[in-house]
């Protein structure tokens, strides 16, 4: 079974890294390697059986399992990824995080006029975890950089990576306008910015990107 699954593993390593495939082309050394590894593996395997047995006779038998046992290992895979998914998804509806309760207090009259959605900024923590904060703005006023400033400023520090989630319009939905912000575990802003538009980038995520880049600059320096 581990020989079989290695194979599997190999094969779906090198297919995904061959020609117009959806990893980069870079990576082919990797895919090379894998399918190297598995059939060296694979030889290993056989010779030592034939070692034990002072025989070829169970190859056939052998290569039978491994075939199988192959076939078999990308349901298999999928089954625990699914079962691990409802679990994560059962675990965030009936559980709360400390850091993102908190935010209420936190944010209390200190961030208007921006509200935290206290359920999915939770649910969404859980889920993935890390530290993800949704807000909306309780009027139809454009973003400002003051705002985001506000809500950084009174995030408390993490042990993990923070991500900052503005709705425009009071409404969550990801397909209206929103600004996305990542965030280090002392809230220094990474180069990962997003809005929906290039107007807002300039005028949001800008500043943001480039006090990420000095700040990288220097620690290099």
């Amino acid at each position: 079974m581990p020989v079989g699954f290695g194979c599997f593993y190999a094969f779906f390593v090198f297919a995904l890294n061959f020609e117009a495939s959806i990893i980069n082309e870079e990576n082919k050394p990797v895919a090379f390697l894998a399918v190297i590894l598995a059939l060296l593996g694979l030889v290993i395997y056989l010779y030592i059986g034939k070692w034990l047995y002072k025989s070829y006779i169970f190859v056939p038998q052998i290569l039978g399992v491994i075939f199988i046992s192959a076939v078999l290992s990308l349901p298999a895979i999928q089954i625990v990824t699914n079962i691990y998914d409802s679990y994560s998804k059962y675990y965030a509806k009936h559980h709360k995080d400390k850091y993102i309760t908190d935010l209420q207090t936190r944010f209390a009259n200190e961030i208007e006029p921006l509200e935290i959605d206290l359920k999915k900024s939770n649910y969404e923590t859980l889920y993935h975890r890390d530290k993800r904060v949704y807000l909306t703005k309780t009027n139809d006023q454009k973003l400002t950089v003051e705002e985001i400033d506000k809500v950084i400023s009174s995030l408390p520090m993490a042990n993990i990576q923070i991500s900052i989630t503005i709705y425009y319009l009071n409404i969550i939905d990801s397909s209206q306008e929103r600004f996305h912000l990542l965030l280090s575990q002392d809230k220094t802003p990474t180069t990962l910015c997003e809005t929906r538009n290039n107007d807002d980038y300039e005028l949001l995520c800008s500043r943001y990107v480039m006090e990420a880049y000095s700040k990288q600059n220097n620690l290099e320096k």
